[in-house]
């Protein structure tokens, strides 16, 4: 049964562009990954998945929520190679680098290892079981509380400390920023646990509840959060890495690439929301040109607004732009994905470069909210308050993903390389977004095995 499930949805899947809330909501049938109509497909992508599917034990931000406020308007202040593709850059790789991608040869692995079945049937038979004994889980800790609503997370991590504190990892779960729950991925976070690192697993404002930058605001209140109880879960402040599936990959790439300035609230303001490393999965990194590479209505429930309201904040809401400001220019989309509108083309980002203090950041004057929608792109970007010091990124993101083209990860990731960051990015021959279903190359078993190895190359020290 698993695997005939496993082919209905990766049909499914294939069929697909974009995401209809409203059939979700009234079970009507719709051409979408997630309105597929069957109730066993939701099931088994929720239990345990590392793709950010949504799970149904939050409330969908849509929907009526008790302790919720009306939805917070107050944040405007604020491919086409079809190549297995990485590479790691180090810092002094020269801004003229090409961008190709680095092809894989074939991977000789079995087609029982490629199968959906074997992913499926491990992450459910794991799901189910209790963790293992020498991990311990810490649920639903209250990290802030934001217009009345308490937003928790979740620990994993082991019995035994650690002399010195252990490497952290913050997982922002999927859900097009609408739906979702910390509760996705158990099975990774106890593996992650397993291996020495302390999960913390968030919950977030969905866009039913709060607009842009709500969202991101908490994101970087729980990295705060977490470097002020750090001798309580026994972690390492200075090691600690953000992990991102589909809209939680957005909302790690902004909170990397915006400066620490950007986005803080008044929750523990004394701890920086820095981080020294992002894994980012088949994630949205510029929503100012949407165009049929993920679902507008999403993103305009996200904003509050299209992009002709509220055009400064779409670009505060891009992680892609930040880097642009950092490198001078645009990186536009392939044709073929949408509009091209304003710089579609790479004449400069800013008409002089963007002005920092001396720890890095831009000024904290003028809010981006004041520039009018229709300013130029240079009366926009230099408001945006860039980190210049990047993290290490690591993208992965499927060739036959129709929810989230996988030119987003493949921008950013040139971008970065162009900055001067380290990034890599493998592209996954057969993906689909969620990368859980279809025969993949490379598998399932490779990817994990690349992330872990970054996360102890950017985590955990040789002694370790």
């Amino acid at each position: 049964m698993i695997i005939a499930v496993c082919r209905q949805a990766r049909n499914a899947v294939n069929t697909v562009g974009r995401y209809n809330p409203a059939a979700v909501e009234s079970k009507r049938p719709c051409n979408g990954v997630f309105t597929c109509g069957r109730v066993v497909l939701l099931a088994l992508l929720t239990l345990g998945s590392p793709c950010g599917c949504q799970s149904p034990s939050r409330t969908p931000a849509g929907a009526a929520l008790s302790h919720s406020k009306s939805p917070d308007t107050s944040g405007d202040n604020g491919a086409t190679a079809q190549k297995t593709a990485d590479r790691t850059v180090s810092p002094a790789a020269p801004a003229s680098q090409p961008s190709a991608d680095v092809s894989t040869a074939d991977t000789g692995i079995a087609d029982e290892e490629q199968s959906p079945a074997p992913e499926i049937r491990r992450y459910v038979r794991s799901a189910l079981q209790a963790p293992p004994p020498g991990v311990r889980v810490e649920r639903d800790i209250v990290y802030r509380t934001a217009n009345g609503l308490d937003l928790r997370l979740d620990v994993y991590r082991l019995r035994v400390d650690a002399a010195g504190g252990r490497p952290a990892v913050i997982f922002i779960h999927g859900g097009g920023w609408r739906m979702g729950d910390k509760n996705q991925s158990r099975v990774r976070f106890v593996e992650l646990a397993e291996r020495g690192y302390v999960v913390f697993s968030i919950n977030y404002r969905l866009s039913g509840q709060a607009v842009f930058p709500a969202c991101v605001e908490d994101c970087k209140a729980a990295v705060r959060w977490v470097r002020a109880n750090a001798g309580t879960y026994n972690v390492d402040g200075e090691r600690i890495g953000l992990w991102g599936a589909s809209a939680g990959a957005h909302l790690a790439a902004l909170m990397a690439v915006s400066s620490d300035a950007e986005f803080r609230t008044a929750d523990r303001g004394d701890q920086s929301s820095r981080v020294s490393c992002v894994v980012a999965y088949f994630g949205v990194y510029d929503l100012r040109d949407v165009g049929d590479g993920v679902g507008a209505n999403l993103v305009q429930q996200l904003m509050g607004g299209s992009e002709s309201q509220r055009r400064a904040a779409y670009w505060r809401a891009s992680p892609l732009a930040y880097v642009e400001a950092l490198i001078g220019r645009r990186i536009p989309p392939p044709p073929g994905l949408g509009p091209l509108r304003r710089a579609a083309s790479s004449q400069p980002v800013a008409s002089a470069p963007v002005t920092t203090t001396a720890s890095g950041e831009a000024p904290a004057t003028a809010p981006a909210a004041s520039a009018p929608s229709s300013a130029p792109v240079s009366d926009i970007a230099p408001f945006l308050r860039v980190e210049r010091a990047l993290p290490a990124f690591l993208f992965i993101h499927g060739d036959a993903d129709r929810v989230v083209h996988v030119s987003q990860s493949r921008r950013m990731h040139r971008a970065l390389r162009e900055a001067g960051a380290e990034s890599e990015l493998i592209v996954v021959r057969g993906g689909v977004h969620g990368l859980l279903i279809g025969r993949m190359d490379p598998p399932p078993s490779e990817f994990r095995r690349r992330t872990q190895e970054f996360l102890e190359r950017h985590l955990k020290p040789a002694n370790d």
